[in-house]
C-alpha cells in the first residue's frame, strides 16, 4: 500500500483520444516500429489500437492502460506473431484488469511512464509488473474463490451439460452450431491440437436447447461456453485458462457480453453461470494423467532440465543442450529458459531448427554469444517458466544442485 499511495500523485487522466495518442508515441519509439507498420499496413497504429481495445479493453481492462499495454506486448512479447508468448499475455491481462480493479488511475506511468512533459522513460517491464502484482491476484482470486463457495452453499447446479473435449472428433461435431463465428479449435485439427497441447484440459458447456438457437435469440451466447483448465497444481487446485461462448469473436447480438473472445467470462462468473465452482466440479489434468496422455507435464520438464546441468561436462554442453531442449518445445508456448539472466529463447536467431547442427557446427555458430553465457565461478542460476516460474542454483564444479527447482512466489 505505501507504494501505491507513493503513487498517487503521479496520476494520468486520459480519454480514448488520448489513450490513442499516447500509444502512438509508444509504438514509434519501438525498435521493430518499421516492421509493426509492414505488417499492419498503412494506419498500423489505428489498426493496433483497434486491436488491442479489443483483446484488452473488451476483456475488463481500461483503455487509459493501452499504451503500456502497446509498448509491453509488442516489445517484449512478439505480440500476434508465430513467436507470441501466448502465457505472458494471458497473465499480462490478468494484471491489468487487477489494475483496473484495484487501482484505477494510479499505474500508467507503470505501464507507460509517460512523464508531465509527455515523454516516456523508464517503463517498467513484464517481468516487474509481475513480481508487483502475480502475489496480489492470486490472494484476490483466493478470496473470491472463498466468497463464492460461501455464498452458494444451498445453491443447485445448473443445468448446462458439461463435456470434456477429449479429441478433435469430440470437438469437430459441434462445429454445426457455431453459425456466429466458428471457433478455431472446432474447425481445424491443428489448431485443435495446440490447444490440447498445452497440457490444459478442454471443456465444453451446453444449455438445455442450445441447438435450436440462432443468433441473436435471447440466451444464445451463453448456451454453448468453451474453456479450458490449466493442470493441476501441488495443491491440486486449477486455474481458468480461456474461456468463449457462441459469439466467440463475433459482434454479441444481444449485447449480453462483449468482452474478449478468449476471456467472456472469469472464474467467478463461469462458475455462477454453471452453479459450481469450475476448479473443483472441472478440474485439469493431474500430474499422471498429462504424462499418460504424453503432454508436457511439469515434472517431467524439471527432470529434463536438472539432468541437461547434471550430466554436462562443459558450458558448450549446457549451451547446446538447451537449446535443443528449447528445440522440442519450439511450439509450445509456456516454456522459456533464463540463466544467469541470458534469456535463452531469445537467441533462436542464432539457431535454425529446420537444420540438425552438431554440437561443434552448433557453437562455433555461436561463440561470441557461449562466452557471454558462462557461468560466474562455476555456479548457473537458472530461471524456467512452465505457467509459473521455477528457479534453481547449480554448482557445476560441484556438479550438484545448491537449490533445487523452487516454484517462485
Amino acid at each position: 500500500m505505501l507504494r501505491f499511495k507513493a503513487y498517487m500523485n503521479l496520476l494520468l487522466e486520459a480519454s480514448e483520444g488520448d489513450a490513442y495518442k499516447y500509444m502512438k508515441k509508444v509504438l514509434l519509439a519501438l525498435p521493430n516500429a518499421d516492421e509493426l507498420a509492414a505488417d499492419y499496413g498503412e494506419n498500423w497504429t489505428r489498426e493496433i489500437f483497434n486491436k488491442l481495445r479489443n483483446d484488452f479493453v473488451h476483456a475488463g481492462c481500461d483503455v487509459y492502460f493501452i499504451p503500456g499495454i502497446a509498448r509491453i506486448v509488442y516489445g517484449e512479447l512478439d505480440y500476434d506473431s508465430e513467436d507470441e508468448d501466448t502465457a505472458k499475455i494471458r497473465q499480462l491481462r490478468s494484471i491489468v484488469k487487477f489494475i483496473t480493479i484495484a487501482h484505477k488511475g494510479q499505474f500508467n506511468r507503470y505501464l507507460a511512464h509517460i512523464n508531465d512533459d509527455k515523454s516516456i522513460s523508464n517503463p517498467f517491464t513484464f517481468e516487474q509488473l509481475q513480481s508487483m502484482f502475480n502475489k496480489n491476484i492470486k490472494h484476490s482470486a483466493d478470496i473470491e474463490r472463498n466468497n463464492f463457495k460461501n455464498s452458494n452453499k444451498n445453491a443447485n447446479k445448473t443445468n448446462y451439460t458439461v463435456i470434456w473435449l477429449k479429441d478433435f472428433e469430440t470437438a469437430h461435431k459441434y462445429l454445426k452450431y457455431c453459425t456466429a463465428n466458428s471457433w478455431c479449435y472446432f474447425e481445424d485439427e491443428g489448431t485443435f491440437d495446440t490447444y490440447a497441447r498445452s497440457g490444459n484440459k478442454l471443456y465444453l458447456a451446453l444449455a438445455p436447447g442450445f441447438e435450436k438457437l440462432k443468433p441473436g435469440d435471447p440466451g444464445y451466447g451463453r448456451s454453448m461456453i468453451g474453456f479450458d483448465m490449466e493442470p493441476q497444481d501441488e495443491n491440486g487446485i486449477s486455474h481458468l485458462g480461456v474461456c468463449n461462448n457462441r459469439y466467440n469473436h463475433a459482434t454479441d447480438l444481444e449485447h449480453e457480453n462483449d468482452k474478449s473472445g478468449d476471456s467472456k467470462y472469469d472464474e467467478i462468473e463461469l462458475s455462477e453461470i454453471l452453479g459450481v465452482p469450475v476448479w473443483e466440479a472441472y478440474p485439469g489434468y493431474t500430474e499422471e494423467e498429462a504424462e499418460q496422455m504424453g503432454l508436457m507435464t511439469i515434472n517431467k520438464t524439471l527432470n529434463e532440465v536438472r539432468e541437461i546441468f547434471l550430466s554436462a561436462n562443459s558450458d558448450a554442453d549446457i549451451i547446446y543442450n538447451i537449446y535443443k531442449f528449447l528445440e522440442n518445445r519450439a511450439a509450445d508456448d509456456e516454456t522459456d529458459m533464463n540463466v544467469n539472466g541470458i534469456d535463452f529463447s531469445s537467441y533462436s536467431m542464432y539457431y535454425d531448427f529446420d537444420r540438425d547442427y552438431s554440437k561443434e557446427e552448433f557453437i562455433e555458430r555461436n561463440s561470441d554469444e557461449s562466452f557471454d553465457l558462462q557461468a560466474k565461478d562455476d555456479i548457473y542460476n537458472i530461471e524456467l517458466y512452465i505457467g509459473s516460474y521455477y528457479n534453481a542454483c547449480f554448482d557445476a564444479k560441484q556438479k550438484r544442485f545448491l537449490q533445487d527447482f523452487t516454484k517462485a512466489e
